[in-house]
């Protein structure tokens, strides 16, 4: 009897297991997609953004950017919360952000800056 209840607790364990491996591999197949088309997305910005970033340097030169660039950081005031959800057994980061802009004439508003300079900021 005793080796009955151990057989039924063992066939349990091991369908509580192909449960688990099925819920896991179902859980990094759509994280894992979801990092492909984050990631499609982020290199097309970064892309564009460098682009947009060397032809304002091509144009104003990079101690006049560099310039703006310094006026404009005291502008944000960011706001960054960590949270943790726990998935499956594993702890998955939530990062919560927030860029709070002052109401302050833009620091790019300045004479003789390059036009690219206000498609960079919409890009950003």
């Amino acid at each position: 009897m005793s080796l009955q209840k151990r057989l039924t607790f063992a066939v349990k364990g091991e369908n509580f297991l192909k449960f688990k491996l099925e819920q896991i591999i179902f859980e990094i197949k759509k994280n894992w997609d979801n990092y492909l088309k984050q990631r499609e997305i982020f290199l097309k910005l970064y892309k564009d953004t460098m682009i947009k970033l060397n032809q304002t340097y091509k144009e104003m030169g990079k101690r006049e950017f560099n310039l703006i660039s310094k006026l404009s950081k005291i502008q944000y005031n960011p706001t960054i919360a960590v949270n943790y959800i726990k998935k499956i057994g594993t702890l998955v980061p939530i990062i919560d952000y927030e860029l709070i802009r002052e109401e302050l004439l833009p620091a790019y508003s300045f004479e003789n800056t390059s036009h690219y300079l206000d498609d960079l900021i919409i890009l950003l």
